[in-house]
């Protein structure tokens, strides 16, 4: 195990988990099998958990009780093996749980630390005495190797600092729910009537002064998400060098994501770049969401004037995201009580691996449209929105 200063990427793994790149092929869980004189078939594995309302796996489905559609059209489930650990595949990960815990001290200040740090300890206290833990961080800070030394992965962490770059804004201490409301409004004239006033004459410049501040803020927003996607995008593509399945937890403060294409903060093709490489490296992805981090920095010295609204906003992608990954949310505060923090590892306990028939064309090189429903009352399905292609 080695520990870095700084969040280089990591080369290698640690003691007995280098793996070959041209293994992959084993890793994409798909194997023809012969159809005769009938269309090419193929068969497909799909990891899935189901949990009930306090997040414990749901055991003894069989196959039968799920509903798998590929490209919108039902596929027969042949098989649901219920796994712990990180599944047969990896074999020298000796079916341990694989957690990677990222940190994006991007997203929170340097006067938030202490509490970043109580938050992100505390999570790996939860996490199964005999899982492998790896650590990266952005833009830079600690690094370790996938470990089952958990203390080590604390010590590390010791060394982590916010480093979230402060918004220097104008007079309205415009927050990022404010910001995206603004530039997505048809009608400015409301808006602008709320931080200048009823009166607006002609010879008021009120109004452009709060167009500029509006568009000097999401330009630093929309940097901001830019880098972190683009870096979660790098490390889920060097996760898929690692065989089996493995449980990625983005800790953040939030990221302020536009909901519709074409809107601000604008991130382009960086969502589909990363549900892509997250899908082809078998990773459940889930957020750690360090809430009430963001602090008087994001409006250059002023309280957002609506600070509910930034709390939903700066969770509102992630909170989708995870959900479309295998995963989902948790919403944790410093001080908080234990149980909040250990629902992912309750959650990722073990999982279902469904074999799925699927006629050759549904295997296409890039990842397919995927939905997965289970018959089992009050359960929650925690499966990717995406399935492997070839």
């Amino acid at each position: 195990m080695t520990v870095h200063e700084e969040a280089r990427p990591i080369a290698r793994w640690g003691r007995g988990v280098c793996v070959c790149v041209a293994a992959l092929a084993l890793v994409c869980g798909v194997r023809p099998v012969t159809a005769g004189a009938q269309a090419p078939a193929s068969t497909v594995t799909i990891d899935v958990q189901v949990v009930d309302r306090e997040g414990r796996p749901v055991a003894g489905l069989a196959a039968d009780a799920f509903n798998v559609e590929v490209n919108g059209r039902r596929r027969r489930v042949l098989e649901a093996r219920q796994l712990e650990g990180n599944g047969p595949e990896a074999a020298a990960l000796e079916g341990r749980r694989v957690y990677f815990l990222a940190v994006d001290a991007s997203t929170f200040g340097a006067g938030a630390t202490r509490d970043a740090l109580d938050m992100v300890t505390t999570f790996v206290r939860t996490l199964p005495e005999d899982s492998l833990v790896g650590l990266v961080s952005f833009p830079s800070g600690p690094a370790v190797e996938p470990t089952p030394d958990h203390e080590a992965v604390m010590t590390a962490l010791q060394s982590l600092a916010g480093q979230r770059q402060a918004i220097r804004g104008g007079r309205f201490g415009l927050g990022p729910s404010e910001v995206m409301d603004y530039l997505a409004a048809t009608d400015r004239v409301e808006i602008a009537r709320r931080h200048c006033g009823a009166e607006l004459s002609e010879d008021n410049a009120c109004p452009q002064l709060l167009e500029q501040e509006a568009n000097a803020t999401v330009n630093v927003l929309e940097a901001q998400a830019r880098a972190t996607l683009g870096w979660l995008v790098d490390f889920a593509t060097r996760l898929q060098e690692i065989p089996g399945r493995k449980v990625l937890v983005v800790a953040s403060a939030g990221l302020p994501v536009a909901a519709r294409s074409g809107a601000r903060p604008d991130v382009g093709s960086l969502q589909t770049q990363l549900a892509e490489a997250v899908t082809r490296a078998d990773v459940a992805f889930y957020t750690l969401l360090l809430d009430r981090l963001q602090d008087a920095e994001e409006t250059g010295g002023r309280p957002s004037s609506n600070a509910s609204a930034d709390r939903e906003t700066l969770g509102r992608w992630f909170d989708q995201f995870s959900a479309s990954m295998g995963g989902g949310l948790m919403r944790v505060q410093a001080a908080q009580d234990l149980d909040a923090y250990a629902r992912i590892a309750r959650e990722t306990t073990s999982f279902y691996q469904l074999t799925v028939d699927v006629p050759a064309a549904d295997l296409a090189d890039r990842p397919q449209r995927l939905r997965v429903r289970v018959d089992a009352r009050g359960s929650t399905v925690r499966a990717r929105t995406l399935v492997k292609g070839k």
